[in-house]
């Protein structure tokens, strides 16, 4: 288990596209972005999709935003630990289940995950 990540924010830029983005880096820059694994395990096509990490988005791109992930990002934040007991139910079951079957992830990466289901 990889206990030196950290979750950043930044955007994806994809397919003449950006949109506002969370991921995990570890200390030698690798990416591990649970939220594409999770989109690529619903469909397989995101495999063949190209992407670019980048920190500060173009200036003539419109960013596509969702509000309310990014409301409980800044809500995990805040709190990381009381985080938890503000989310429903089935976040928390979800970040139960990923817990018991990703032992590979580090605890910060399955924190992310469940702040990006919507």
């Amino acid at each position: 288990m990889n206990k030196n990540i950290t979750a950043v924010q930044g955007f994806l830029k994809s397919q003449g596209n950006v949109c506002w983005h969370v991921w995990c880096i570890d200390e030698h820059g690798n990416i591990e972005d649970v939220g594409w694994e999770l989109a690529k395990r619903e469909d397989p096509r995101f495999s063949n999709v190209e992407k670019e990490y980048i920190m500060v988005p173009p200036d003539d791109i419109e960013i596509d935003k969702d509000l309310e992930v990014e409301d409980r990002w800044e809500k995990y934040k805040q709190d990381a630990k009381g985080y938890w007991k503000t989310e429903p139910m089935a976040h928390q079951n979800f970040r139960a289940k990923m817990f018991r079957e990703a032992k590979v992830c580090s605890l910060k990466s399955l924190q992310l995950m469940s702040t990006q289901i919507v």
